[in-house]
């Protein structure tokens, strides 16, 4: 029994000492610059949105972005289109060995969400739709092309969400065709 908990104690100082590491390793090979660079540049590369936080912080296997900011269409000039007092990305980190992303958490809190609708009936969300709908479309192009025997509803990037969470959201509507406005405050989902 004295043995079973000599090794257990020195088990739980390996894995305290192991996770310090791996913070350690973290910060030094992932800099803070270096992840919220990667993250405006994929905004606006893919999304054609810009966005802005005040400062990220790592959680266990997660993300945290403080006053988070996602503009409309191209710039923050058009608008705001979600504001977010806190952005909290968590992952599973046993699927990454597997080499999936398996999203464990999201959660919004204290998040105002600008929904508009212009004359066209487009809203103004409807470009990042679409921009999803085109990777999806060219993976599948380059999945047929590189092996044609292989089904399309296979994809090398599997993204799996387990919890989404959003605390104290504010959803404002505009319908400018209707000349409707709408909103709901404060709802948790």
């Amino acid at each position: 029994m004295k043995k079973l908990k000599i090794l257990l104690i020195s088990l739980a100082g390996l894995i305290v000492v192991l996770s310090i590491a791996v913070v350690i390793a973290i910060k030094v090979f992932l800099p803070e610059d270096k992840i919220k660079s990667y993250i405006v540049d994929y905004a606006k590369n893919n999304l054609n949105r810009e966005v802005s936080f005040d400062s990220l912080s790592f959680k266990f296997i997660g993300i945290d972005l403080k006053n988070f900011k996602m503009s409309e269409r191209a710039t923050f000039n058009e608008g705001t289109f979600i504001k977010s007092d806190d952005f909290i990305i968590k992952i599973s980190p046993l699927p990454l060995l597997k080499k999936n992303i398996k999203i464990s958490n999201i959660l919004l809190d204290s998040i105002d969400i600008n929904i508009t609708k212009d004359e066209n009936g487009l809203f103004n969300f409807d470009d990042i739709i679409k921009s999803f709908q085109n990777s999806e479309e060219t993976e599948n192009r380059q999945e047929k092309t590189n092996n044609p025997k292989q089904e399309s509803s296979n994809s090398s990037f599997d993204l799996n969400i387990n919890h989404f969470n959003i605390k104290n959201a504010n959803v404002i509507y505009t319908d400018k065709k209707t000349n409707l406005e709408a909103s709901i405050k404060n709802f948790n989902l």
